[in-house]
């Protein structure tokens, strides 16, 4: 005697259309592969944490894909909070100095938004003071 399953229809939990499962595959909630993965993207994925990382030098990454300065659709935090308290975008030839050093502590207070040459300056003078026994 042949299996016969019992055959139901369905709306996919991601896009919607409707497809038809068996008994033997009730459980079914996704009508392809690539519906099942989109499910399991972004705000959707069980270890989604609101777009916001750490890269692996300390910085703290947020998810902003269409960020001008986005790098695989992450931009770091203190550039997002530098260019809020400017009111625009940072040039090509600013950097943002933590003043603690502390690259996880973005508060507007312990960022300074610095020339290239001011940033490497001002390291340059902390080194030397720290040589010295200065600092």
């Amino acid at each position: 005697m042949a299996n016969t399953y019992i055959t139901n229809s369905r709306n996919c939990n991601q896009c919607g259309a409707t497809f038809h499962v068996t008994t033997k595959h009730r459980t079914k909630r996704f009508c392809s592969h690539s519906c099942w993965a989109k499910s399991r993207k972004g705000a959707s994925a069980a270890n989604w944490k609101g777009g916001r990382s750490f890269h692996k030098v300390g910085y703290v990454r947020l998810r902003i894909p269409d960020h001008p300065r986005a790098c695989h659709g992450y931009v770091l935090e203190h550039i997002v909070i530098a260019e809020q308290m400017l009111g625009r975008p940072l040039h090509d030839t600013e950097v943002v100095h933590h003043r603690d050093h502390n690259k996880s502590n973005n508060s507007p207070e312990n960022l300074e938004i610095l020339t290239e040459s001011e940033h490497k300056s001002l390291h340059m003078k902390e080194r030397h003071s720290a040589r010295l026994g200065l600092k």
